[in-house]
């Protein structure tokens, strides 16, 4: 320890913040600090503000800018030696590249001629999580708003290819700014520095036996298991931290670092709901699914888990995260678990009896709001197992149908002759086992933008006539069926014909205009025109530059994320309009139409054949996911481009209204 203190009565000896002998109760006199000192004739240690297992951390001042930091002073065990700071400095370069607001910035780092080791901070005047978690339990919007800033910091370390691998709540401040609290997350990296060194005997030694990496408490099953780390094991950290300060009890207990690690390993943490009922179901969801044992079965990232912990803080407020003509709830964090409820049928109510039974396709389809079209997840993923039932319902509904017309029809007497021809209705939304689709009403728009791009110009009138837009990207799992069906060429990303697993309900990519086009065919259905897909993105009439409106909301897509796959559909409720998901990100879509030109209607010579795909994407700048933004490339892909364009573009399909 770098500050102890001795009783000069017995003489035992104690570390801060004790300042009272616990033998005799005489006041200790301090034995060894740092406090006055100046590192590198830069840094007056003016006071103490904490110490942990990796260092002590001090208040300083920069003797020429005057400017107030923090310093940590590692342990001198853990960098005693050349390789060991040779590490340290590694790692303290690293941290720097971290440039977020809810992360410590990190503005120097340095070793003393007495091999002193400290990184130098920015100083946060606010109180660590920990001391906050101390008052008692967090009412859930609070905690969803910290805990959301700490995916947020986290996420961008990630980015910089940076594991945290120690969180836990003594490493995250919150300060409060303007009425609001903010966090700053501590420690990047340095976690990194216990790990042993294969060259180093040494340090071996001392990580091998007694000395822990991370802590216990906080650790991911594998760290317990000493394997190699990645973003998930962040993840599983923020899941203990935010079931901690929402319980006011830590989700797993042990009375040792092997206690732990065995619970860490094999025992499943009681659902949070059952110990803070006051948590919402969606909330306290999204905690358990970070605290799964396998690393694969949480969320996609941080990112990912800051936008799911926004979207169930809202959601459990009553805010519309679907549109108004959805007729079913959409638990869209069930799909990473693959797990279906099968549910019961109830007799349509007398109100139902009218509804007109759609035959699609040569085939029968229940109405949009029928038990058969409500699922625990969404509807547009094909349920096999379901078949049977919702053929039933819909021969139920047919026959009742038909039972109705015969009872109301003017001849039989017992009808009216002012019903309204329900023929002639709106179309309603439906659902067939080529997903579901929802009605776009068609009208006049502005098309294109005389700001933008050259291919986006001149905006000019355009008019559409109604049809059905699928309300997801088409899925690996949706494909799987057409490949098998249709004995069609499976994506390029597969394994043979087969899906990789855990990707069955994310969208499909890796395909050509030829492959979306093929699918769309064979599931009785067309890939819509430009103008329907510029449409329905832009809101219809509204001539939105995003689905939400003309300026670009943080969060509200999946853009520009740089993961390495797309997330599960319609995870963004910002990000749709007429009841159709990811208009502006996730993937790019494969439309219809060949690329021409507004200003002639004619096709670029050198690109005489290219096709189109609209809308962002996962991968691409926030600039390129308007709703006018135009990509082209040749219809089958050149091989030169393969890399960059199948991993980031799918499709959905349309149907004419007849």
């Amino acid at each position: 320890m770098l500050e102890a203190r001795r009783c000069p009565v017995c003489g035992e000896n104690y570390y801060p913040p004790t300042q009272f002998c616990l033998r005799d109760g005489t006041r200790l006199e301090i034995s060894r600090t740092l406090i006055g000192r100046v590192l590198d004739n830069r840094y007056r240690i003016e006071g103490m503000i904490g110490e942990g297992g990796m260092g002590t951390v001090y208040r300083v001042t920069h003797l020429e800018l005057e400017d107030i930091f923090a310093i940590k002073v590692l342990s001198p065990e853990l960098v005693n030696n050349e390789n060991a700071i040779k590490r340290f400095r590694q790692e303290a370069r690293a941290a720097r590249v971290i440039k977020h607001p809810n992360a410590v910035d990190v503005t120097d780092f340095g070793v003393t001629t007495d091999n002193l080791v400290y990184l130098v901070m920015e100083y946060v005047e606010g109180r660590s999580l920990r001391d906050l978690m101390r008052e008692g339990v967090f009412e859930f919007h609070r905690a969803v708003k910290l805990l959301a800033q700490v995916c947020d910091a986290i996420e961008s370390a990630h980015q910089n290819k940076i594991i945290h691998r120690d969180l836990k709540p003594e490493n995250i401040m919150v300060k409060e700014v303007g009425g609001k609290e903010i966090v700053k997350v501590l420690d990047f990296g340095i976690a990194k520095l216990l790990e042993s060194d294969p060259n180093d005997i040494q340090q071996r030694r001392l990580t091998e036996a007694g000395k822990i990496i991370g802590t216990p408490q906080y650790m991911s099953p594998e760290q317990c298991q000493n394997k190699e780390l990645g973003p998930a094991s962040d993840i599983y950290a923020i899941g203990i931290i935010g079931y901690e300060m929402m319980a006011g009890v830590p989700p797993l207990t042990g009375q040792g670092p092997a206690d732990y690690f065995v619970k860490h390993l094999y025992e499943k943490p009681v659902p949070l709901t059952q110990v803070a009922p006051h948590v919402p179901d969606v909330v306290a969801r999204e905690i358990m699914q970070a605290l799964e044992k396998a690393p694969g079965a949480r969320q996609l990232s941080a990112a990912d888990l800051a936008r799911r912990l926004r979207a169930a803080m809202r959601r459990a407020d009553g805010e519309p995260t679907i549109s108004p003509v959805d007729t079913s709830v959409i638990d869209e964090s069930l799909e990473n678990r693959a797990t279906v409820a099968i549910e019961s049928v109830s007799v349509p109510r007398e109100s139902e009896l009218e509804t007109v039974v759609r035959e699609d396709s040569g085939r029968l389809q229940p109405p949009a709001g029928s038990p058969s079209h409500t699922s625990s997840r969404s509807a547009d993923e094909p349920a096999k197992s379901k078949l049977p039932m919702i053929a039933a319902g819909v021969v139920g509904l047919a026959v009742l149908a038909v039972i109705g017309w015969f009872l109301l029809r003017p001849d039989a007497g017992g009808g009216t002759t002012d019903k309204p021809n329900v023929a002639q209705a709106t179309p309603t939304p439906f659902v067939n086992e080529f997903g579901e689709m929802m009605y776009i009403p068609g009208g006049k728009f502005t098309m294109g933008r005389n700001d933008g791009e050259a291919d986006q110009r001149p905006a000019h009138a355009v008019e559409v006539k109604p049809f059905f837009l699928d309300r997801y990207e088409i899925s690996n799992e949706q494909y799987k069926r057409y490949v098998d069906g249709a004995n069609a060429t499976p994506p390029r990303n597969w394994t043979g014909r087969t899906c990789p697993p855990g990707l069955e309900s994310l969208p499909v990519t890796h395909i050509t205009w030829q492959d979306a086009e093929g699918y769309a065919r064979w599931a009785g259905k067309r890939l819509p025109t430009e103008e329907e897909w510029e449409f329905a993105a832009r809101g219809g009439e509204k001539n939105n530059l995003y689905p939400w409106g003309n300026d670009w909301i943080e969060s509200a897509a999946y853009v520009d994320i740089g993961a390495d796959k797309p997330t599960a559909r319609g995870s963004f409720s910002r990000d749709q309009v007429f009841g159709v998901f990811d208009l502006a990100g996730n993937v790019s879509e494969w439309v219809q139409s060949d690329y021409l030109t507004y200003e002639s209607g004619q096709p670029i010579p050198a690109c005489a054949p290219c096709k189109v795909f609209r809308g962002g994407n996962f991968v691409d700048e926030v600039a390129r996911s308007t709703a006018v933004y135009r990509w082209k490339i040749f219809p089958d892909v050149p091989k030169q481009y393969a890399d960059v364009i199948f991993p980031k573009v799918g499709f959905r399909c349309a149907k004419d209204v007849k």
